[in-house]
């Protein structure tokens, strides 16, 4: 028994001392795995240090180069946040060297409002003046001719011969140049019948102008303007007139005997009347009608100044 105790006992104390031992190995293993955490900890450490070390020194060169950066941007742009960005933009665009912006254009003249919402796109009204022009002549003379080309151009030239008996009408406007003034002639194309004058002279004496007309090629024509000429002032009682003396045919001129130019000119310089030639079957008529036209616009702006006047 007591032998049976002591091996118990040793066994006992074999276990504990065993127990013990691998206890104290736990320990030493623990030391040395908290030592190896501290040591491997420095290390990291160690290495942040370095890193952070590193970005500062990046810091400062991003830092610096920045600076540089700044040194060559205008004044407000080197006011950086730190970061090189302009902290006042306002203040860089005010500081950088701009040409100055150029005047406004003046403004336009103002123009007093006439009540018409349409401005200038109305154009006023012509002022119509009525002209009564009577053509005397010798039957032949060209003066049907001369008032039809004269209205609806070289293409009315009659290509056959209608001799008019009685009076024929027509209407032509003309402009006035630099007015608004438009004269409308009411032609008058009175016969060379001497049967037809009783019926003419009403025309005669409320005539506004008078166009004698004879033929260059015809020399008895020219002769006779001095009778139409009498008969006329006659019928008007010496009542002053505007007229025109008007040579007819002048593609004809070069036939023997025709009339002058220089009588045609003595002639209407005796009476106070304007010369002129035409010749209807090339168009060229116009300019007698337009002088008549013309004359009538500034008898009547003398007209109009005397009845102002009286007021």
């Amino acid at each position: 028994m007591l032998m049976e105790a002591l091996l118990n006992n040793y066994s006992n104390s074999s276990n504990i001392n065993d127990h013990h031992h691998n206890h104290h190995d736990d320990d030493d293993n623990h030391d040395h795995n908290h030592d190896h955490d501290r040591d491997g900890g420095e290390d990291d450490h160690d290495q942040d240090e370095t890193i952070n070390d590193r970005v500062h020194d990046d810091d400062d060169n991003d830092t610096n180069d920045s600076s540089a950066e700044c040194d060559r941007l205008p004044p407000a742009l080197a006011r950086s946040d730190g970061w090189g960005r302009a902290s006042n933009i306002e203040g860089a665009m005010n500081d950088m060297s701009l040409p100055p912006p150029p005047p406004p254009p003046p403004p336009p003249e103002e123009q007093a409002f006439d009540g018409n919402p349409f401005g200038s796109l109305v154009q006023p009204a012509p002022l119509i003046l009525r002209c009564k022009v009577v053509l005397l002549g010798d039957s032949a003379s060209g003066k049907t001719s001369l008032a039809q080309v004269f209205q609806g151009g070289a293409q009315s030239f009659p290509k056959n011969y209608n001799m008019t008996i009685g009076i024929d009408f027509l209407v032509k406007r003309v402009s006035i140049p630099d007015t608004n003034v438009v004269v409308e002639l009411y032609i008058v194309d009175c016969g060379g019948f001497a049967v037809c004058q009783d019926v003419l002279r009403p025309h005669w004496e409320n005539a506004n102008a008078v166009m004698l007309v004879y033929d260059v090629s015809n020399p008895e024509s020219f002769g006779h303007l001095e009778d139409w000429y009498a008969q006329l002032k006659h019928a008007r009682a010496d009542t002053a007139i505007s007229g025109v003396v008007i040579a007819t045919k002048m593609d004809l001129l070069d036939r023997p005997g025709c009339v002058s130019s220089e009588q045609g000119h003595q002639f209407s310089g005796e009476r106070g009347l304007e010369f002129f030639e035409t010749c209807s079957g090339k168009g060229i008529v116009d300019a007698p009608f337009h002088f008549l036209a013309e004359r009538f616009h500034h008898k009547y702006g003398e007209r109009k100044a005397e009845l102002e006047n009286i007021h």
